[in-house]
């Protein structure tokens, strides 16, 4: 059975306890705009039917004192009529406080604790700061020529980031890598010497934050000046630049390493094919190229994440990256499969309750294995390449 519902003077205890409890901390209650809102609601909560005479102050002359008399008259009469009414709209808005500050506590705890509140509201700010940057670009610049209706709009990959691959999902595998920076800061501090990295196509500039955070000098280019507003508002070394005229225009052999992070999926093979070869030429000696994409081999990351990007110019198995490394002139490449679909998500293994014989139990639970793998592997890989050690 349900619990049986406060009467008014609990529900008006409780809330004059809430009230006392919020009063103290008023700088936390200016800070927060829920918190000012329903301090609010909380003030003028309760209607009161018995108005003194004359409120809010009684009228100077004889006949105007007269008609408020006569009003406090008729309203006493009327107290059978309006009272109940009161009384309602009391009850109902004590309701509608107490709903609000259970609303309130609970989304202060989701702002502290669930990741995916977190989430959402960073994809929320980067929606709203893209909105501010078009609108502030379109009041300053002149105005565009007519769009011809059968033109194809580029695809918005900065809103499409911030809502699937926002910085709190990023924040949860920037350690990837590190074992790779780590070796790279051990080399450089041995030869007394450091050449920076470059994160090809950086976005927000997250990866480049953290490799810098290692005490490796560390920058990016990208051509979605939003994304990299984002990073440069945190200080970061990001370019508003074209990844392939910039590598370019490097000296040769002057980058410890590239990194290009759900990019080469993007990019076709002639041009990835260049790609390739011109991060051979600016890598030094030994120097690391790291291309992480989607793993086309996990149809879950194929059905939740390839397809939703109208950008993917192709899937890149993960033996066609590697044979394209080694062409392009890299050597001992290696793949490491990331990010493995959560357990949840997978078929389950049949309980042994079930009874069934061993053998017809093994062999399920080897074909079960064997659909795992195919639908939910590893989500992403990572083709990581070096440049050989004798060339100049």
């Amino acid at each position: 059975m349900g619990q049986p519902e406060p009467d008014d003077e609990t529900i008006l205890a409780n809330l004059q306890a809430q009230i006392r409890q919020h009063q103290p901390d008023q700088s936390a209650a200016e800070a927060s705009p829920i918190s000012r809102a329903l301090n609010r609601v909380r003030q003028t909560q309760w209607v009161n039917p018995h108005l003194p005479l004359g409120w809010p102050e009684m009228p100077k002359g004889l006949w105007p004192k007269l008609r408020t008399i006569g009003q406090k008259v008729v309203r006493r009469l009327l107290r059978w009529y309006i009272n109940p009414l009161v009384e309602q709209q009391n009850n109902f808005n004590a309701s509608i406080v107490a709903m609000l500050t259970a609303l309130a506590d609970e989304a202060q705890v989701l702002h502290k604790t669930d990741e995916g509140h977190a989430a959402v509201m960073e994809g929320r700010r980067l929606r709203i700061q893209r909105l501010e940057m078009r609108t502030a670009a379109a009041v300053s610049a002149p105005a565009a020529p007519a769009v011809p209706a059968s033109a194809v709009p580029e695809w918005d990959t900065f809103i499409t980031g911030a809502q699937y691959r926002n910085e709190f999902q990023i924040a949860q595998v920037l350690g990837d890598y590190d074992d790779i920076w780590e070796e790279i800061a051990a080399q450089q501090q041995a030869l007394g010497r450091s050449d920076p990295i470059l994160d090809f196509g950086c976005g927000r500039g997250e990866l480049v934050g953290h490799i810098g955070a290692m005490g490796l000098t560390c920058y990016g280019v990208d051509t979605d000046r939003d994304s990299l507003q984002v990073g440069l508002e945190k200080g970061l070394d990001l370019r508003a630049e074209e990844g392939f005229a910039h590598l370019a225009s490097l000296t040769d052999a002057s980058l410890a390493a590239i990194v290009a992070v759900q990019v080469i999926e993007h990019i076709p093979l002639p041009a990835l094919d260049r790609l390739m070869r011109l991060a051979a030429a600016k890598l030094r000696p030994g120097g690391y190229l790291i291309t992480e994409t989607l793993n086309p081999l996990c149809m879950w990351a194929v059905h939740h994440y390839y397809l939703l990007d109208p950008t993917h110019t192709q899937a890149m198995h993960p033996q066609l990256t590697k044979t394209m490394l080694e062409a392009a002139g890299f050597w001992k490449v290696s793949l490491r499969y990331l990010h493995p679909v959560e357990e949840g998500v997978r078929l389950e293994w049949l309980p042994a309750e079930m009874g069934l014989p061993d053998a017809a139990n093994a062999q399920l639970d080897a074909n079960f294995q064997r659909l795992n793998q195919f639908l939910y592997g590893s989500q992403d890989y990572a083709a990581i390449a070096r440049k050989p050690e004798d060339e100049a």
